[in-house]
């Protein structure tokens, strides 16, 4: 219940029913937390997080990224550390703190490869690409963009490929 709710979410807020994701995704943090099940809160959190990011509202996301953070890094949840990570990043960015944001989404993306997945990483440099660009680090942005495009050929993780699409053609 708690994925299905999850997955919901980041297909309704891809969708622009961002309203409609966030209610989804309240109901997979509270149905987790019900459970009492760490590992199911720390993804609901970290799903969550990344509906807020989508809906471009990185105060939310910076709050839901930093709860998703506490609790993976309490329980060694290293791959979903990355994730918020890195979504945290992207929130410090678009709330104005350029230089630790970029920091802190290359410190997640980094924690991501380390792992050895590509899961979701043609989205956390989706969001590494965007916040770039909003820094004026067009090339990087515009590099890092390209390199998503690429992974998500090669793995086939294409739900965030229109918006890398958009921010390789800036």
């Amino acid at each position: 219940g708690v994925c299905a709710r999850m997955f919901a979410s980041r297909a309704l807020v891809l969708q622009g029913r961002g309203a409609e994701a966030a209610r989804t995704g309240d109901e997979a943090v509270e149905l987790a937390t019900a459970l009492d099940h760490p590992f199911s809160i720390a993804l609901a959190l970290t799903f969550r997080a990344a509906v807020e990011q989508s809906r471009g509202d990185a105060a939310a996301a910076g709050r839901v990224a930093l709860a998703a953070t506490d609790l993976a890094t309490e329980m060694g949840f290293g791959l979903m550390l990355a994730w918020c990570t890195a979504i945290a990043g992207w929130a410090a960015v678009r709330s104005g703190d350029t230089s630790d944001g970029l920091a802190t989404i290359a410190r997640g993306v980094e924690s991501a490869r380390r792992t050895g997945s590509a899961q979701f990483l043609p989205y956390l440099l989706g969001m590494e690409a965007d916040a770039s660009l909003a820094a004026g680090r067009i090339g990087h942005g515009r590099a890092v963009a390209a390199e998503a495009l690429a992974i998500a050929q090669r793995t086939g993780e294409r739900f965030y490929e229109a918006e890398l699409l958009a921010r390789a053609a800036r």
